[in-house]
């Protein structure tokens, strides 16, 4: 009987240690899948672009747990459509304190983008899961701005000059 409670707490601690490694191995690191990018906004090839937006990207595992971040800051870059880069900042939440955000890059331009004008969102390659798999090649996101609304009072302006004008020319003193 004592040699069967043997092989029975092996088989139990065997059991729980295979547990715990597929766990801590599945845990915010995407299990198995690869790196894809899910998701992003604005969209590829997306028109009308707010100025201010500040493109969001998903991917499909934990790329800014402590292990990559540093690394895959380096992993983005914009630019216009004449090559012209614009500076960034790239936000990653911490995974340890908000783990919903682990697979969320926010992506902030530091300086205005210009009305009217398509611009390429460079993703690397060399973007790193927590799990070490690598994106692999780089991804290109084209996006247009949206164009320069001209404010109605614009109009009133232009008809107060008008109106002016041609009553300096009517009463104009000689």
């Amino acid at each position: 009987m004592r040699q069967h409670g043997k092989y029975v707490f092996g088989i139990i601690v065997i059991f729980l240690l295979a547990i715990n490694g597929s766990i801590a191995a599945g845990i915010g690191s995407g299990g198995n899948n690869p790196l894809i990018l899910e998701t992003s906004s604005p969209q590829a090839n997306a028109v009308d672009v707010e100025l201010d937006h500040k493109i969001e990207l998903q991917f499909s595992n934990n790329v800014i747990n402590a292990n990559v971040r540093d690394g895959n800051q380096a992993c983005f870059s914009l630019a216009d459509a004449g090559g012209k880069v614009i500076a960034i900042d790239i936000l990653m939440a911490n995974d340890m304190v908000e783990p919903n955000k682990k697979e969320i890059v926010f992506i902030k331009p530091l300086e205005s983008l210009e009305a009217n004008t398509t611009y390429v969102l460079t993703i690397s390659g060399d973007l790193t899961a927590k799990t070490g798999d690598r994106l692999g090649k780089d991804i290109k996101l084209s996006f247009t701005t949206a164009k320069v609304k001209e404010p109605p009072y614009t109009l009133l302006l232009i008809g107060a000059v008008l109106v002016a004008a041609v009553y300096s020319f009517v009463f104009k003193k000689e």
